[in-house]
């Protein structure tokens, strides 16, 4: 309830969209101007990327995600202004399994890709018209956000053995280094199917299982390292053709994807 907003709002980014709602000028929770933003997840969502990712799923992922999308929508029709702050915004409105799987596919790439989306946006062969910075302002804006990644990023765990503790039973601390507000803050939720499930912990928006919790049985919680998740390599553009790239002495085409946003 608390996050209905925050979670429409994220899901409009996630599509592409923020441009068309928020203005071209505006940023996004991730710091990325609207309209970089919008290119960068309408290349990252397009429909058979959705298709491939849902296909992946297993049944009960499936379930999971349909039954969060209608809980959602079951929420907005009941929803009035003093349980929603931004009620009659026109992008808050109902959603789909397809925007679920667009804002998740948008949290798997915050620790690898998301940390050069303005790179990616402004490379572009010379003389075609930039929407973005320059591609070496963007790569310099990149690499800045890939160091403040690590200060930023981080977390902890302590396990405490039944052996050790005060009332002889085992104990999980866990500290996730993830901020107290935004699209980014974990928050604390109860996920229970009679007879089935009872598991309890906290998650970020938009996902319908608990990231660390614990259940009656079992108690697990994950941390972020500080360690390279990702390596750039520079290629060597075709001196012949800025649309072909050398490697091994041979050149090989650019692969070329075209998206549509609105403004």
């Amino acid at each position: 309830r608390d996050n209905a907003c925050l979670l429409a709002e994220e899901i409009v980014t996630a599509r592409g969209e923020r441009a068309r709602y928020f203005g071209s000028e505006g940023k996004s929770s991730a710091e990325l101007d609207n309209l970089p933003s919008d290119i960068f997840y309408a290349w990252l969502n397009q429909p058979e990327a959705l298709q491939a990712f849902w296909q992946a799923q297993t049944p009960a992922v499936r379930q999971l995600l349909e039954g969060y999308a209608a809980g959602f929508n079951r929420f907005l029709r009941e929803a009035d202004g003093k349980t929603t702050s931004c009620l009659g915004q026109p992008w808050l409105r109902a959603i789909a399994t397809d925007d679920l799987l667009r804002l998740t596919r948008r949290l798997l790439v915050e620790g690898g890709v998301g940390q050069f989306a303005d790179a990616l946006v402004a490379a572009a062969p010379p003389g075609t018209e930039k929407v973005a910075l320059s591609g070496e302002q963007a790569f310099q804006v990149a690499e800045q956000r890939r160091q403040r990644f690590r200060l930023e990023r981080g977390s902890n765990a302590i396990a405490v053995g039944s052996e050790r503790s005060a009332d002889g039973k085992g104990m999980l601390l866990a500290n996730p280094h993830f901020p107290w507000n935004g699209a980014m803050r974990f928050y604390q939720m109860h996920l229970t199917i009679p007879g089935r499930l009872d598991v309890m912990g906290a998650s970020l928006p938009g996902l319908p299982v608990v990231n660390i919790g614990f259940s009656r049985h079992l108690a697990w919680t994950h941390t972020v390292d500080t360690s390279s998740h990702f390596t750039l390599y520079r290629l060597a553009l075709d001196p012949k053709d800025p649309r072909r790239y050398l490697v091994d002495g041979r050149s090989l085409p650019l692969e070329e994807k075209s998206v549509a946003i609105e403004v």
